[in-house]
């Protein structure tokens, strides 16, 4: 388990709390909005 696979499930488990956040924000968005979020999280938290 290298610095890159604990860096994925850190991003993984953020990505997951803020899908919660706009979850109950939006209410049920489109699940491709819901990669498309996943995706920009993890680039943010990335660099």
């Amino acid at each position: 388990m290298g610095i890159y696979a604990i860096t994925k499930s850190l991003n993984l488990s953020a990505g997951a709390r803020m899908q919660k956040l706009s979850d109950a924000v939006y209410g049920s968005p489109m699940v491709e909005n819901k990669y498309i979020s996943s995706f920009l999280l993890s680039m943010v938290y990335t660099f």
